[in-house]
Parts: C-alpha cells; sequence; structure tokens
C-alpha cells in the first residue's frame, strides 16, 4: 500500500475517533447538567412559580439534547463502511478465474 494511502487512511481513522470521541463527551456533559438542574430544582424549593418552569424546561432541553446525540452516535455507527472482501473470498476468485482461463484460454 503506497505511504500516501496509509497516511490518508490513518487520517480518517482518528478524525472518525475524534468523532465519536467529541459526540459520547457532549451526551455525557448533557447528561451531568441534567442531573445538576435536577438537584437545583430539588433544593430550591421556595423559589418562584416562574424559576421551576424554567429549571424543568431546561432540564427537557438537556434530556432532550442527551436523546438525540445518543440518536446520532447510534446512526453513526450503523453508517460505518462495509468491511472490504476477505483474502479468502479474493483467493477464490482468483483461483476461480484462473481456472477458466485454463479451459477456455484467453479470450482476445
Amino acid at each position: 500500500m503506497p505511504p500516501i494511502m496509509q497516511l490518508v487512511l490513518l487520517l480518517l481513522f482518528f478524525s472518525l475517533l475524534f468523532i465519536y470521541s467529541l459526540n459520547s463527551l457532549l451526551c455525557l456533559l448533557l447528561i451531568v447538567y441534567g442531573r445538576l438542574l435536577n438537584k437545583k430544582y430539588l433544593v430550591n424549593t421556595q423559589r418562584s412559580d416562574f424559576y421551576r418552569s424554567d429549571l424543568q424546561l431546561r432540564e427537557k432541553i438537556a434530556i432532550a439534547a442527551a436523546g438525540v446525540a445518543i440518536k446520532l452516535e447510534n446512526d453513526m455507527s450503523s453508517k460505518a463502511f462495509a468491511p472490504p472482501p476477505t483474502a479468502i473470498v479474493s483467493a477464490w476468485q482468483a483461483v476461480m478465474r484462473s481456472d477458466i482461463l485454463k479451459r477456455h484460454g484467453r479470450l482476445r
């Protein structure tokens, strides 16, 4: 394999790894943020109704964002490239092609 191809594949691998880790980190941060909002809501029960509804709204937004991030992560992993043919299949194809050429000769 040419060195430039190896470099491109390595770059692709690390970019996908970076995107995956960034997505996972975002999910964790949103979950932690939602839990912190929930704890603030439980501690500050004497606040006004507006403050409580604002916290409830923020908590729902954080939970929805975490759900969307998890869904995107699952979709990204399901659309991965199909694995290339294995060496066994390629060897089988080569043997079959050579047998055909031995029996019929070259067609040109």
